[in-house]
């Protein structure tokens, strides 16, 4: 069913921007963020993110206002506000941890459970789909911990998966942090909305 609905659309292809503000910020931030990082204990990280974060605009990674956080959550704006912050905070500490883990090591202790299934599903001649929660922290642990208990797994991703969406971005911002996940995967799956099917047919033959 999926395949053929696949088959049959007519995607667009997809219409990037050259170069946004947000991509001067990474530019601007990449260096000093990247000494921070290497230079704090890695017991700091998590407060260098909450303070760093009072310097930028509650708006910069939400495409809703406070006010619409407020009538969602049910909370004054004001809490929607302190909401937006924190979410700030906690992808700057991501990406301090980040920097950190591509210079020097990962700040990481990662326990990890549950592998057990995947030497299951392996042993019959199966591949294994891991479904990973979508959370600030969750890329660089995960591709982290799966390298250290011995598997490399082929990840479904996006071109816009790093720090930008435009053409500058794709082309010079973003492989900062592809280029350092490739040293724990076996390979990038690209989806491409043009070519959807592309990424769902190498899925298959991995699998």
């Amino acid at each position: 069913m999926t395949q053929g609905l696949q088959s049959r659309r007519n995607p667009k292809v997809v219409e990037r921007r050259l170069f946004t503000p947000k991509d001067l910020l990474v530019l601007v931030g990449l260096v000093p963020a990247s000494i921070l990082a290497c230079l704090l204990p890695r017991r700091m990280l998590v407060p260098a993110g909450g303070w760093l974060s009072r310097f930028l605009p509650v708006g910069l990674f939400d495409f809703s206002s406070p006010q619409q956080i407020a009538t969602a959550l049910d909370i004054p704006v004001i809490e929607a506000k302190s909401v937006m912050r924190n979410s700030i905070a906690a992808r700057l500490t991501a990406l301090l941890a980040f920097l950190r883990a591509k210079f020097r090591a990962p700040p990481f202790d990662i326990v990890t459970e549950g592998t057990e299934h995947i030497d299951a599903a392996l042993a019959q001649g199966r591949g294994v789909v891991l479904w990973l929660a979508d959370l600030v922290y969750t890329n660089d642990v995960q591709y982290i911990a799966l390298r250290e208990n011995g598997y490399a797994p082929s990840h479904l991703t996006r071109p816009e998966h790093g720090f930008s969406d435009t053409r500058f971005g794709l082309k010079f911002l973003n492989p900062i942090r592809q280029k350092f996940e490739l040293r724990y995967l076996h390979e990038r799956i690209v989806y491409r909305r043009e070519r959807p099917n592309e990424a769902g047919n190498l899925i298959r033959q991995r699998l």
